[in-house]
């Protein structure tokens, strides 16, 4: 969902932007208006960059006595039903199951106000952490340099009294703010929670670096030889990120092994057998929260959908043709993060047993590691059960209870 949260905090940004250039022309509000619905429909930190605005606007016409406030007013009528129709159709259910959960999970980029200082200390670690990587940096102050390049950005135009750019940058991420401190919404951390703020960042690091080349101390010459490093170090990166993730296509090794093993292993099974996926076919689990909270298995479940020949057809399991030449395969993905409930397996198994005979069982491990590759965090499994008709029942397994 990230690639969209950048795009709709762009096409609304340009709109927005283009009302406040061309007062002469009243399309662009309605335009922002129709927009902001389907941006709320496919990016939640849309409703950051709506208020944003919605802020940023109001200050424009107060402080530019410009004409308007009937459409600002549908805008945020229109902002505020999307929004509330957004939360009730699908955002409810979804913070009722995972919000604890993804509290604890967020809690690092969930401030508090409690302490100024720690909240201060809070603050320049997340700036100059995933937040500003842009176009380059990370965490543990990795992007310093954005930071700087960014603060001189906010200087150059408070500078120059351009308080109105100032705000349409910064607003949506103060609405950020507010809503990490309820505690529903992380500030920072990990570079994809933050890309709908790519634009704004965007727009301040252009700024602060257009204020540090344009030494008035130097020569044109000299000065135009550092617009034109600037633009073929950047430029560098993009082509060097390019030719990275085409060498790379995968986020790290542990991806490409889930990968590769399921570009082999489905493919194989179901050229020899029937293969029943215990979690996808038969809706079991053993393991509580293996297939709810965030964690490896939903790979384990995408590639099964991207490279399993019988789902790619669209096909359910089929059981009459299971025999002793086509043998039954049940694949069970465990994960070793949760507590496994081996007696109501040992029932499962029980009950294949009056209808199969279990003739073997295989089990993969995959270790996960950090994107790096030195950290070990979990090592996960998937596990095969071979079954052979004792008798021919053409007849799903019954459900165990």
């Amino acid at each position: 969902p990230y690639g969209p949260d950048q795009f709709v905090a762009l096409v609304m940004l340009v709109l927005a932007v283009e009302w406040w250039r061309r007062p002469d022309q009243r399309r662009w509000l309605p335009l922002l208006t129709a927009v902001a619905p389907a941006a709320i429909c496919v990016s939640y930190p849309a409703i950051f960059v709506a208020g944003g605005l919605s802020v940023w606007m109001a200050l424009v016409m107060f402080f530019q006595r410009r004409r308007g406030w009937p459409g600002w007013l549908v805008f945020n009528t229109v902002v505020a039903v999307s929004f509330s129709a957004m939360f009730w159709v699908a955002s409810r259910t979804q913070a009722a199951a995972e919000l604890d959960y993804m509290q604890n999970f967020w809690k690092e980029h969930l401030p508090s106000l409690t302490s100024p200082l720690q909240f201060a200390w809070w603050l320049l670690v997340t700036h100059t952490g995933d937040l500003l990587a842009i176009p380059l940096g990370g965490e543990h102050g990795a992007s310093t340099v954005s930071f700087l390049i960014a603060a001189c950005g906010v200087a150059a135009l408070l500078r120059q009294r351009r308080g109105l750019v100032l705000a349409l940058c910064v607003a949506p991420a103060a609405l950020n703010m507010v809503a990490a401190l309820m505690g529903r919404f992380p500030y920072g951390g990990h570079v994809k929670f933050s890309q709908y703020l790519a634009p704004a960042i965007c727009l301040l690091l252009g700024a602060g670096g257009a204020m540090l080349l344009a030494n008035r101390r130097s020569s044109e010459q000299t000065r135009r030889r550092a617009y034109v490093t600037a633009l073929a170090l950047l430029s560098l990166i993009a082509v060097g990120t390019i030719t990275r993730d085409f060498c790379l296509p995968y986020k790290s090794a542990t991806d490409r092994r889930y990968r590769d093993f399921a570009r082999w292993f489905w493919f194989s099974m179901e050229s020899s057998g029937e293969v029943a996926c215990l979690k996808t076919d038969l809706n079991l689990e053993f393991a509580p929260g293996t297939f709810h909270d965030l964690g490896w298995s939903a790979m384990y479940l995408c590639n099964q959908q991207i490279y399993s020949p019988r789902r790619a057809r669209g096909e359910p399991v089929d059981w009459q043709a299971v025999s002793a030449d086509w043998p039954l395969w049940c694949v069970e993905y465990q994960a070793e993060v949760y507590r496994y409930d081996t007696a109501a397996r040992d029932r499962w198994l029980d009950g294949m047993r009056r209808r199969y005979k279990l003739v073997g069982r295989e089990r993969f491990v995959f270790p996960v590691f950090d994107q790096r590759g030195k950290i070990l965090f979990c090592t996960d499994a998937v596990e095969i059960y071979r079954f052979v008709p004792l008798y021919h029942l053409p007849e799903k397994p019954a459900p165990v209870k």
